[in-house]
């Protein structure tokens, strides 16, 4: 079982440029787990779809963060290891299923991620990246874009993190569209956090 280190290692080495950040949170984290087929808690805005998407990865509810979530099959991307590099193809295969996602999730991230103070803020235009085109081609699909910032707890350190994500709605539904991505000797989900920045220590300090 992999713990939240792996993560933390992988993204600072992509970068760890320090960003500011603004508002209040809109949403706790500790929302209730919720059935297939989603409830009203994850239907009622872009914003409150991050949110409860965030909150069930940090608390290992990998099924229910599949519900949240659409992300686009790229080629490759159902046989790539750890060491594999995954990219963007002509046109995705379908999406990434639910079984496909929870077993990777569970053997990549363990039993969640210890995630603190996320606030989401919807900004004006979805971003223009491959996975959001993708998805403004299912029939009646409209889309969002949402701002996510966070802490993330290391077994002795906290990280600072953002995201921006586009957010599809579909059939009265918010789904948080997710990259499908991966750089070499990275994890999928890492690619979920972005500009992860080192805040502070919680070692004690020898005098």
């Amino acid at each position: 079982m992999r713990a939240a280190v792996p993560l933390i290692l992988g993204a600072l080495a992509v970068g760890t440029a320090l960003r500011a950040f603004s508002g209040t949170p809109l949403f706790q984290t500790d929302l209730a787990p919720v059935a297939s087929g989603g409830s009203t808690a994850d239907q009622g805005s872009p914003e409150a779809a991050v949110a409860a998407f965030y909150a069930a990865v940090g608390a290992g509810d990998y099924d229910r963060a599949w519900e949240l979530s659409l992300e686009p099959r790229w080629a490759g991307a159902a046989r790539a290891g750890f060491s594999d590099a995954v990219g963007t193809s002509p046109a995705a295969d379908g999406w990434t299923a639910q079984q496909d996602f929870v077993s990777r999730c569970r053997d990549d991230i363990g039993d969640g991620l210890r995630l603190n103070g996320v606030q989401v803020q919807r900004t004006p235009d979805a971003p223009e990246t491959a996975e959001a085109e993708v998805a403004a081609g299912l029939a009646g699909a409209r889309l969002f874009s949402v701002h996510a910032s966070g802490q993330m707890l290391g077994a002795c350190v906290i990280y600072r993190w953002d995201r921006d994500l586009a957010v599809a709605r579909i059939d009265g539904r918010y789904r948080v569209v997710l990259p499908g991505t991966k750089e070499r000797k990275t994890f999928f989900h890492q690619a979920w956090f972005s500009n992860l920045t080192f805040v502070a220590s919680l070692r004690a300090t020898d005098k």
